[in-house]
């Protein structure tokens, strides 16, 4: 909705549209990058309910979000998670 992009303009937060039918075309992403933040995400979200939360609110998000990104996404993980499904950096040397 326009509300939702100009909320999005005035607090500098990108939209990415996923065009329909081009899943099979993101499936690196979810193998790199996405499918284990979703997993570390989920790692932070169970250890709150062990600590005693019952609900997982808007107020938890960011530092359980900000811990997920900070075990998972790095460099190396990443071109590791691409190299799985058959994808590689150019590299000279290798070819």
């Amino acid at each position: 909705s326009l509300e939702v992009m100009e909320y999005c303009f005035e607090n500098n937060i990108i939209l990415c549209p996923i065009p329909s039918h081009t899943s099979h075309k993101l499936h690196p992403c979810d193998v790199g990058v996405f499918g284990p933040l979703k997993a570390a995400y989920r790692q932070q979200v169970e250890r709150l309910y062990r600590g005693g939360a019952n609900i997982v609110g808007k107020q938890y998000f960011t530092s359980l979000y900000s811990s997920a990104h900070e075990q998972v996404l790095n460099p190396q993980d990443t071109k590791s998670g691409w190299s799985k499904i058959g994808l590689y950096l150019f590299s000279p040397d290798t070819v």
